[in-house]
């Protein structure tokens, strides 16, 4: 079973530095071992391009700075799923 809790951030400092992370998304899979590997992408977010996350971590980075003066919300919605395994 994938456990994910839902994780809103309500504030994130401005100005923030391009590449600078920002959060770091966690889910569980039940399954033991590689079973249990599971993997983050990226759904929608706006403005597009403004974000990338790991696969592997869940760490969710900055692409360019964010200017709150310019932009005053970003959204991110995030996808957690089973890790694909070669077999």
């Amino acid at each position: 079973m994938l456990t994910y809790q839902e994780q809103t951030l309500s504030e994130l400092h401005h100005n923030r530095k391009a590449c600078a992370q920002v959060h770091r998304f966690h889910a569980e899979d039940a399954d033991a071992g590689l079973d249990g590997d599971v993997t983050y992408s990226l759904v929608s977010e706006s403005p597009f391009h403004a974000f990338t996350i790991d696969s592997a971590s869940g760490v969710l980075t900055v692409n360019a700075e964010l200017d709150r003066e310019n932009i005053s919300q970003y959204t991110v919605v995030v996808n957690v799923s089973k890790a694909a395994r070669g077999k």
